[in-house]
């Protein structure tokens, strides 16, 4: 059902390295084989991606790009295990610019504890590579995520590169994890970030995945992961019915809340932030 597109080379180098001292020998590292990771990985939730990622998990501590060709290709489901995780954990979720308002009984049905989740929007594209940083320098983020379209609301050309590099430094002095969300036209682009991966949805429920930047071997073969069990009991139901007729009625979970979020402070909507409530 998933694939794995490639085996490393195990650990330990060639006869080469022998004749090394341990200490230049354990900085080492072979291009057909993964990088060690400087931090612990938080795992992904998903086994057969850990099993692509250099540490098995994704990485804390530094930047890290999802491409895509537009919004809702699963990337929330795809994250959400790890999310899940560090909020349970009491880490703090900060959400930059997401490209639509947060839907409380979805994430809530994703396993994220709301009361860790805060949403920072910006008109301009330099303010939101600011929060973002921000977040980061914080400390109390167990997780940034920042969807940017590399332009603002003003047709602007983003701060680019310029502005990865300096998150990724940022992330440097952290153990969080730091996700920036960018169109896939990007992919032919520089950016500092050592792990890369281009998402996009595939049949109901799938989505393909390929890591085309990390400190390993090439992926030869996308990655296709099953994602219906993180779809919810209404969505899981319907896409289970044969195509042509009406569905019919699923299970129904009422929700504890109506609103997606709850009412800024008058300080808070000044500068574009809005707590979902718990």
């Amino acid at each position: 059902m998933n694939m794995r597109a490639s085996t490393p080379t195990p650990a330990g180098g060639p006869a080469v390295d022998a004749g090394l001292p341990g200490a230049v020998r354990a900085a080492l590292w072979h291009g057909d084989q993964f990088a060690a990771p400087v931090r612990p990985a938080c795992p992904t939730g998903h086994a057969a991606l850990d099993a692509e990622l250099p540490g098995g998990g994704w990485p804390r501590g530094t930047l890290t790009e999802l491409l895509l060709p537009g919004p809702g290709q699963g990337e929330l489901r795809l994250l959400a295990p790890a999310l899940a995780r560090l909020g349970a954990e009491g880490r703090e979720l900060a959400w930059i610019g997401p490209p639509h308002r947060p839907h409380t009984p979805a994430l809530q049905a994703l396993g994220l504890q709301l009361r860790h989740l805060l949403w920072v929007q910006a008109e301009r594209a330099e303010d939101a590579a600011w929060a973002a940083e921000q977040a980061v320098r914080s400390g109390g983020c167990g997780a940034v995520l920042w969807w940017t379209d590399d332009h603002d609301t003003t047709g602007r050309q983003a701060l680019g590169e310029r502005a990865l590099r300096r998150l990724h430094l940022a992330a440097q002095h952290g153990d969080g994890l730091l996700l920036v969300l960018r169109p896939g036209a990007r992919q032919a682009g520089s950016s500092p970030a050592p792990l890369r991966l281009r998402l996009q949805a595939a049949e109901p429920g799938w989505i393909e995945l390929q890591v085309f930047k990390r400190r390993g071997p090439p992926q030869t073969t996308p990655l296709r992961l099953d994602l219906r069990a993180s779809l919810g009991a209404p969505l899981a139901h319907r896409l289970q019915q044969p195509a042509g007729r009406p569905p019919t009625p699923a299970p129904r979970t009422p929700s504890a809340h109506g609103n997606a979020l709850a009412l800024p402070s008058p300080a808070d909507a000044a500068a574009g932030r809005a707590r979902v409530p718990a």
